[in-house]
């Protein structure tokens, strides 16, 4: 899911940073000592799936198993593609854990990569592109090691490292740890360095796990990720004016599956300010991003807002019936509370979230994974103990923030746009400012018939 962040008015907008707080990998609950030499500057980590549920993760290729139990990734398949289970978020720098344990054929963990649908726009059919962390049994003990899947081939085979080689244990579980910053990535098998390779060529993308064509049976467990996940958020800010045609030349310069902030920095901002009949004049080109699903979430909300900002009148065949559900908000002055706790909405919808401020209080918004309120809310608390907290706007950093609207002060509104998750749930809304998530909270439910 991609967030889209707004403040207004515009004179006084901020850009939501994610910054997180360093701390020790020694320090970090459940994460083993960090071997000589690796990066020990990273937040506390969290598990990178959510309870028992696989909600937002997408099988690309294939067909294969991929279930959850007990905390534990099991993955099988013997088709004749790849497989992959891939994440819902795009992550930039990170250390990823995680235990292995593979009983047949050979496997890999996917790391900023892109996932492609197939000519049809099916997950099913298409596959994943990017740098991939092998796991194998074979003779040449390459476990460890960087390929670069669907592109370049090996990048870093581990032939000349014995000591790597034989750090892999066949038929047992494994701790790898998995380190990207900057253009780098470095890996270890169970506190033995592996690969060490840069550049990289791509600078942020999605996790996943692979099931290998031919037959394979593997187990993942107790996998932990200590960053936050890159949400693509357009912000507010001073540009200079652009045109229709530059603005679709940004747009298609976009990341297919999702963009970084820096990437998307300002885009808003240009459509806000853009001249209406420039953007009327080129709305078919808005509504052909819009509607191709391949074009990834980023571009196509960008799309929608540009679409949004044409007059009713101006519309044609092609733009008319395009639209989003707008979810409104306003924080009741002086009552810790929405004046709408409840919204409902179909899987996957387009949505505009508004939140009106005329309180004394500045209030932030954030919709969650399902049953994570009161975690988000502890984690919100905390952040008070932070001499960062304000800084981050609140928003603890966490995969089941699902989307996030920064600080809005009072007196201001701001508006964050995203897609409603693909899964039929609730999903909760709150305000994590410390001391205010008790009240301050709502729900999202995502129901495949809404109005019914």
């Amino acid at each position: 899911m991609a967030a889209y962040i707004r403040r207004m008015p515009i004179a006084h907008c901020i850009a939501l940073v994610c910054l997180v707080a360093p701390l020790s990998a020694t320090e970090q609950e459940g994460s083993p000592t960090p071997p000589p030499n690796a990066d020990t500057n990273w937040p506390a980590a969290e598990p990178l799936f959510i309870g028992e549920s696989l909600e937002g993760w997408t099988i690309y290729g294939g067909p294969a198993s991929y279930q959850l139990v007990g905390g534990e990734l099991r993955g099988s398949g013997d088709a004749a593609r790849n497989a992959f289970l891939v994440s819902p978020s795009d992550w930039s720098d990170f250390l990823l854990e995680v235990e292995v344990l593979i009983e047949k054929g050979n496997s890999g963990v996917q790391i900023r990569s892109r996932a492609e649908p197939g000519p049809d726009g099916s997950p099913l059919k298409g596959r994943v592109v990017g740098a991939q962390i092998e796991i194998e049994m074979t003779n040449r003990r390459w476990s460890g090691g960087l390929y670069d899947e669907g592109r370049a081939g090996w990048l870093d085979d581990l032939s000349e490292s014995e000591p790597a080689r034989a750090a892999f244990h066949p038929g047992e579980w494994n701790q790898y740890r998995i380190e990207c910053r900057g253009d780098r990535a470095r890996t270890w098998v169970n506190g033995v360095p592996c690969a060490d390779y840069a550049p990289l060529a791509d600078k942020s993308g999605r996790i996943a796990f692979q099931v290998h064509s031919g037959g394979t049976v593997i187990r993942w467990r107790n996998a932990r990720i200590a960053a936050a996940p890159t949400v693509p958020a357009i912000t507010s800010g001073a540009n200079q004016p652009m045109d229709a045609a530059a603005i679709l030349t940004a747009i298609a310069a976009l990341p297919t599956e999702a963009a970084t902030r820096s990437t998307v920095s300002g885009l808003e901002s240009a459509i806000l300010s853009a001249d209406v009949a420039g953007l009327t004049a080129a709305q078919d080109q808005f509504a052909t991003i819009y509607s191709d699903a391949a074009q990834g979430e980023a571009r196509r909300i960008l799309a929608l807002e540009a679409i949004a900002r044409i007059p009713a009148p101006a519309r044609n065949d092609h733009t008319r019936e395009l639209t989003f559900q707008s979810v409104e908000l306003s924080c009741l002055p002086g009552q810790m509370r929405w004046n709408r706790s409840t919204f409902r909405c179909a899987p996957g919808t387009p949505l505009r979230f508004t939140m009106e401020n005329p309180d004394s209080l500045q209030h932030n918004l954030m919709l969650c994974a399902p049953g994570s309120l009161s975690e988000i809310g502890v984690k919100g608390d905390l952040m008070n103990q932070s001499a960062d907290g304000k800084a981050r706007e609140y928003i603890p950093s966490s995969p089941k923030v699902l989307a996030a609207m920064g600080l809005i002060d009072p007196g201001t509104s701001g508006t964050m746009w995203c897609f409603a998750p693909t899964k039929a749930a609730t999903y909760p809304l709150v305000c994590a400012y410390p001391g205010h998530w008790r009240t301050m909270n709502g729900k999202l439910q995502v129901i495949e018939n809404p109005s019914g």
